[in-house]
């Protein structure tokens, strides 16, 4: 996607601050919150809209701040980051790490049940294991505003990405080994079907007057990190 693109996507015209697409950005992705709706085409279609509107705003933001720097200066640090693991990092950069942070977050048991499910299934009964990553996500709808750690979200993000193949194949060729073939299957694919095994969570939380808000999650993060966007 390239700038003039994104002027179009976020409804802006060239000049706008950085300011106008900060609020563009979350003006235009609130209607589009995935569990507002009900069918899982809808779910799907407004995933894909809230993707197109942050990739627009990461590329605005990018190009806003290299207005204001040359390139032998080198890509503009961001803007105000308290968190030593963040010193080196873009606006853009930042921004993007927070995105995907919140929505890890958001459905947290689900996001890591993906290494952890797959050596569950060799070990227990699968009913009582998918129930419970059920149970632990609906809960967690309850309370992912209140509480919001961003250390805990990085070592989370890390160790999942770490370890939700090596735990996934490991289960699987056990499960096989024991000729527990669906549940082999299962334990394999898990690392990409836990994403929607809470989307019936989602539609019913939001139903209760429990949306999710991903922005919000953005801000307690930011928050937490000690970081300002420009603008």
């Amino acid at each position: 996607m390239d700038v003039s693109e994104s002027y179009q996507v976020l409804e802006l015209s060239p000049g706008s601050s950085m300011g106008d697409v900060y609020k563009a950005y979350h003006k235009l992705s609130a209607p589009h919150s995935p569990t507002r709706l009900k069918e899982p085409e809808e779910f799907r279609a407004a995933e894909a809209k809230q993707r197109s509107l942050f990739d627009a705003y990461v590329v605005l933001s990018q190009a806003l701040k290299e207005e204001h720097h040359t390139v032998d200066e080198g890509p503009p640090a961001c803007s105000r980051s308290l968190h030593s693991g963040f010193a080196n990092y873009t606006d853009a950069e930042v921004e993007k790490w927070l995105f995907l942070r919140a929505v890890e977050w958001n459905a947290w048991p689900t996001f890591v049940s993906q290494p952890l499910v797959p050596v569950l299934l060799a070990l227990l009964p699968v009913l009582p294991v998918l129930a419970g990553v059920l149970v632990a996500d609906f809960l967690w709808r309850f309370v992912r505003y209140s509480f919001v750690s961003p250390t805990l979200a990085k070592v989370g993000a890390l160790s999942t990405a770490f370890l939700k193949w090596p735990c996934a194949l490991g289960s699987a060729i056990y499960l096989f080994a024991h000729q527990r073939y669906v549940l082999g299957v299962v334990a394999a694919l898990w690392p990409l079907v836990a994403g929607f095994v809470n989307v019936p969570v989602a539609i019913v939380t939001a139903r209760l007057g429990f949306p999710s808000q991903i922005g919000r999650i953005e801000r307690s993060l930011a928050d937490g990190i000690g970081y300002v966007s420009g603008g």
